[in-house]
């Protein structure tokens, strides 16, 4: 009874002092220490809130702000093109880019204007400048005469528009949606409108979202196409239908077959620039071939770029520059076949769609040279030291294995040795780099491979864990599993150091039964086979992957949601009693790797033979996982090669007392005394 008492203080006075050290903000995630980051940002933020409390000192007038706006925005916006929301202005109407006048907020108009214009050069206006356009823009919109002088306190006062306007648009338009049914109940609709009645605000800056759901969505939604061409759309066209897109909607920024030539004055008009000069607005898109080694280079599409795909990519995304993103893909593909039509790229006639753009030689492909090589080989380079460490500790490792027999001749020693690499392994892998191996990591790696097309270079930006990973599939083909689980594992560490900790402090350990353990340890095995299947059929998010507490305790080191955060804590109470409780009966890495170790190809470990005696405990050694059988021989399929076993059949400064056989039963040679080993 008093064992048991013991065991429940501990469990409450373990999660007590974890959940008091951990600071929770509103149940969501756990922040461990204050973010630095955070103040760095907060300083530089020049966003001006709600209360307009942080707007800037300074003043300026509607007559200042009319000078202001002709000499930096009318090539943009022109005066004639303002309008007023309720207007219901036609797109079709304008010359420029329009600006609507009826802004929610004053504040948030200066606060756009002083951050993003001009559009040339954003946020080089001064404070007094950015107060004079706004005035200007508010004096166009009535709501300031024209001497009016406009400061921090003036904009304050002003309203545009009252506050819940929009607040109650959205009101109206959401309860439209909700009341529009093909099926429409009285009963249900004031069922549902009792429990909504005090709907609370959607705290929708509190939700945190998984970093690789957001990953994958983002590149899900990224339409930019790399070099290699690897998701060009389907589509296509020539230069004769490109030739017609050109003079439509380019002609009047690249110029005549696209060589840069003096703007006319009808489209300077266009432009908002009134000015009697002209100007050149962009670079030739033809010509200038072979003037790249010449003291006035010409830097066009035919003379400069490598890549036809680059060009596609850049229409697709950015053209035409008042509507980007407006052009079909068939009209990408059209403007792109006039482009390098103009060029002498390609004929006039040829078609361009996915398959022949990947066909197309760039007349200045080869004088590109990337003396660095690929992307992913920068960061290997970026990355050498952290590399050449990591090799040295993997080599370490497979030194100890090979002298195994011969370092575990004294306990002391190897104690002692493989504490200190232990060590330093957990403070690399798990503090340092945050790479804990296990299902989660190649869930991702599965992730980013499919949504690459099957491409590696996206993974081979993490050279340490190809590393890690290439050393574990080998080493465990060769000596099976317990390179991996007994000497690289963080969490593995973690469960050997929480079990030390335990005995110290006096906790007698949970043994579990022989017959239930033998039936345990095939639970692993169950779980990897339902990760497998909810990973090829789960669409979304898949809960099964968080069941290894990998995530939460190495990577995001305790900082995340607080479900997570209790199936973590509730695995290492576990593994406090139980011994790598964890690697016996529930890791499903472990279990994977057992599978590839049933291929092993060099059983090293020499087999302790039992004397025969049950009656004395010490035929059996201390092994963390119970691989020793009774009879002696070690299941290579749980053993993790922790060396326990090997010390006591290799140590000499111990002497097994029957003579016969190596047995744990030892008499040290200058005592004469049992030697029980644990």
């Amino acid at each position: 009874m008093k064992i048991i008492q013991k065991h429940i203080i501990f469990i409450i006075t373990f999660f007590s002092l974890i959940i008091n050290f951990l600071h929770a903000e509103e149940n969501i995630e756990f922040n461990l220490g204050e973010n630095i980051e955070e103040k760095i940002i907060s300083k530089l933020d020049i966003t001006i809130d709600s209360s307009g409390s942080n707007l800037p000192d300074g003043a300026g007038s509607p007559k200042e702000g009319k000078i202001i706006f002709n000499n930096k925005c009318v090539s943009c916006h022109l005066e004639k093109d303002f309008y007023n929301k309720a207007d219901n202005p036609i797109k079709n109407e304008f010359n420029s880019i329009p600006i609507n006048l009826n802004w929610t907020f004053p504040k948030t108009l200066f606060d756009y204007i002083r951050k993003t214009m001009p559009y040339e050069k954003p946020q080089s206006l001064t404070d007094d400048e950015t107060y004079a356009l706004t005035s200007y823009l508010l004096f166009k919109n009535n709501k300031l005469k024209f001497e009016d002088i406009l400061n921090k306190k003036e904009l304050i006062k002003i309203s545009m528009i009252k506050k819940d306007t929009f607040l109650t648009k959205w009101n109206d338009e959401k309860n439209n949606i909700l009341n529009t049914s093909k099926y429409n109940n009285k009963f249900f609709n004031y069922v549902s409108q009792f429990f909504n009645s005090d709907e609370k605000k959607i705290q929708w800056y509190n939700d945190k979202v998984d970093k690789n759901y957001l990953n994958q969505k983002i590149l899900a939604e990224d339409i930019s196409i790399s070099p290699i061409d690897i998701n060009l759309p389907k589509g296509e066209g020539n230069a004769i239908i490109g030739e017609k897109i050109y003079q439509g909607k380019c002609l009047s920024c690249h110029g005549t077959e696209g060589k840069a030539e003096e703007l006319s004055v009808e489209v300077e008009s266009i432009r908002g620039n009134q000015n009697t000069f002209r100007i050149i607005a962009f670079e030739s898109l033809a010509g200038g071939l072979g003037s790249l080694s010449s003291e006035m280079p010409i830097k066009s599409v035919g003379s400069f770029w490598p890549h036809a795909s680059t060009l596609f990519d850049y229409i697709r995304r950015a053209m035409p520059y008042f509507e980007p993103q407006s052009l079909t893909n068939d009209e990408a593909y059209a403007v792109t076949a006039y482009v390098l039509f103009i060029n002498n790229v390609i004929n006039k006639d040829d078609v361009i769609n996915a398959k022949t753009l990947q066909n197309v030689n760039m007349p200045n492909k080869a004088g590109f040279i990337d003396s660095w090589g690929p992307d992913w080989w920068r960061e290997w380079l970026h990355q050498k030291y952290g590399i050449i460490f990591t090799i040295i500790l993997l080599t370490t490792i497979i030194i100890i294995i090979l002298f195994a027999q011969k370092l575990t001749q004294n306990l002391s020693n190897i104690s002692l040795i493989k504490l200190f690499l232990t060590t330093i392994i957990f403070l690399w892998f798990g503090i340092y780099q945050s790479l804990q191996i296990g299902t989660q990591k190649l869930y991702q790696t599965y992730n980013s491979l499919k949504l690459n097309n099957g491409i590696w270079e996206n993974i081979l930006f993490e050279p340490i864990y190809i590393l890690l990973g290439v050393f574990i599939i080998i080493s465990t083909l060769i000596w099976g599993r317990g390179i991996f689980c007994g000497w690289i594992c963080p969490f593995g560490t973690i469960q050997d150091l929480l079990f030390k900790v335990s005995k110290k402090i006096k906790l007698n350990k949970l043994e579990i039964p022989k017959y239930i353990h033998n039936k345990l340890i095939y639970l692993k095995y169950i779980i990897l086979g339902l990760i497998i299947i909810s990973t090829l059929y789960t669409t979304g998010h898949n809960i099964f992957i968080e069941f290894e507490p990998f995530n939460t305790v190495i990577v995001k080191k305790f900082n995340t949601s607080i479900i997570y955060l209790l199936w973590a804590l509730t695995i290492l109470t576990f593994v406090f009693f139980i011994e790598r409780g964890f690697c016996r009966y529930l890791c499903p890495s472990g279990a994977a790797l057992s599978i590839i170790g049933r291929f092993q190809v060099i059983n090293w470990l020499s087999n302790i033979k039992s004397c025969g005696s049950e009656s004395c405990a010490a035929c059996s050694p201390n092994c963390p996982t119970k691989a020793i059988k009774k009879d002696g021989t070690i299941n290579t399929k749980e053993c993790i090669q922790c060396l326990s076993c090997q010390i006591v059949f290799n140590d000499k400064n111990i002497k097994c007392i029957n003579k016969q056989s190596k047995s744990s039963i030892r008499i040290n040679k200058g005592t004469k005394k049992i030697i029980r080993t644990t």
